[in-house]
């Protein structure tokens, strides 16, 4: 996670359009076992442009460590918040 939070604070692009106010939008999303992500799904967002926004930076981030299940190598899914500041 570490690593996700360092590329979120270097690339995160605030939509110029939206406001000063910090906003925050939230994720759910399928970790597979090659560490890619699918099913990108919107939980909560303050509007369309910050969601397009989120979904970039999930889709173009460091991959993700898949979740272990009894010792084995399993498929998950995952919540994640981005702040925009």
């Amino acid at each position: 996670r570490d690593a996700f939070d360092r590329y979120l604070k270097n690339n995160v692009v605030k939509p110029v359009s939206e406001g000063k106010a910090r906003q925050k939008v939230s994720m759910i999303f399928l970790v597979r076992r090659d560490s890619s992500i699918s099913g990108i799904r919107i939980i909560s967002s303050p509007g369309a442009s910050y969601s397009k926004e989120a979904i970039r930076l999930l889709e173009e981030g460091p991959k993700w460590k898949p979740a272990l299940k009894n010792g084995r190598v399993a498929e998950d899914s995952a919540r994640v918040d981005i702040a925009f500041r």
